[in-house]
């Protein structure tokens, strides 16, 4: 090649750098067409008018094939979980824990019986209150009905004594519960809706916590009238007088229980002394069985007052006791057979008394559980 200034060639040196760079553009190309897989797109924008390559100095990637590539994206899929607080109308509910509750029942039973004691011990109302209104009424009675149970003249006096022992363990039985029972209601429904413990645990805590208070004050109360009216002094008469009276606190509370669950406070505390006006009526202390109209009668069998009496006033008269002591000319109800005929309990059964109040105690548990359970459903 020749200089067209001078006419002259170029010098060695320069044709060997020219050959060098047309070597390096020659190794670009075959780079060019082996990453490309020997497509020759861009073969044109690399000569000059097929003259030769474009110098070094200008040469760039803008000749790279673009290539598309290709993400894979999985489908939406539906969640396996149930991410509805409540449950969809018409969906089939799936529970995936094993079990509702974290603990087992005995458990929630113990630990919710422990907690029930300590609220019992700690309150006043409920334990203290009690136990000194059953103290002093008992006193106030003994000394009121002092040594009446063993004088003829006055048999009648003791069978109104015999029945306000069944009218003050109803009372205060009932009253008690049906003020204090509604108060935990809202603690109950949180609770419960939390997965604490189930209804049927607290229900038989709090039914096995007040028993054993109940039987207390119900035996210091009974000690002291038993003894200071001079009621017959046998071990198996003072058990009958007793256990009859246990029940009857026990039935009067589970009325109270009743009350509590299905209605407010305000409703309970009127209704319940107007409902038991029927079961004072019918109770056999008023109005003997033989003189109830035949129609009336089955309302007798379910005054649980009547039972109680019964079982007291046979603990008292009944099983062979010998005559009272008469200080009159004349006594009527000397013999203790006499009391019995007139009040129509010739043919009673003191056994028969007791279970009708222990089946009338577990009705109402299970009816006061019944009316628990739909009060939580209707309040969520």
């Amino acid at each position: 090649m020749k200089d067209v200034r001078t006419e002259h060639d170029f010098p060695a040196q320069k044709y060997k750098k020219n050959e060098n760079a047309a070597n390096g553009n020659a190794n670009l190309k075959a780079n060019y067409e082996r990453m490309n897989g020997g497509a020759n797109k861009y073969a044109d924008n690399l000569n000059l008018g097929g003259n030769g390559l474009l110098p070094p100095s200008m040469v760039n990637d803008i000749a790279k094939e673009t290539e598309t590539i290709k993400i894979a994206v999985e489908p939406e899929r539906e969640p396996e979980v149930n991410s509805a607080l409540l449950p969809v109308e018409g969906a089939a509910e799936i529970d995936h824990s094993p079990e509702r509750y974290p603990t087992s029942e005995f458990h929630q039973f113990w630990v919710v019986l422990k907690r029930t004691l300590l609220f019992s011990r700690r309150d006043w109302t409920l334990m203290y209150l009690r136990l000194f209104a059953h103290i002093l009424v008992g006193f106030l009675i003994g000394t009121l009905y002092y040594d009446i149970g063993n004088d003829g003249a006055k048999v009648l006096s003791n069978l109104g004594f015999l029945f306000f022992n069944m009218l003050f363990l109803m009372y205060t039985s009932m009253t008690i519960t049906i003020l204090s029972f509604p108060l935990e209601m809202p603690v109950l429904l949180k609770e419960n809706f939390n997965r604490w413990y189930s209804l049927r645990s607290y229900y038989l805590a709090i039914t096995v916590s007040d028993i054993p208070f109940q039987t207390i004050f119900c035996v210091f109360y009974v000690s002291i009238v038993y003894y200071f009216t001079s009621q017959p002094l046998e071990w198996f008469r003072f058990a009958m007088f007793l256990g009859s009276c246990l029940l009857i606190s026990f039935v009067a509370q589970s009325v109270g229980l009743v009350v509590g669950a299905a209605m407010n406070v305000q409703n309970g505390v009127f209704l319940a002394p107007v409902m038991s006006v029927p079961f004072l009526l019918f109770s056999g202390f008023f109005v003997s069985f033989d003189a109830i109209p035949i129609y009336l009668r089955w309302i007798t069998y379910l005054s649980y007052i009547r039972y109680g009496f019964e079982g007291t006033a046979l603990a008292t008269y009944s099983y062979g006791r010998e005559k009272l002591k008469c200080h009159q000319v004349y006594c009527h109800f000397k013999s203790p057979t006499t009391t019995l005929e007139e009040l129509d309990m010739l043919d009673a059964n003191f056994t028969l008394d007791i279970v009708a109040l222990i089946i009338i105690f577990v009705v109402l548990r299970v009816a006061a559980f019944l009316f628990l359970r739909w009060k939580l459903k209707t309040t969520r």
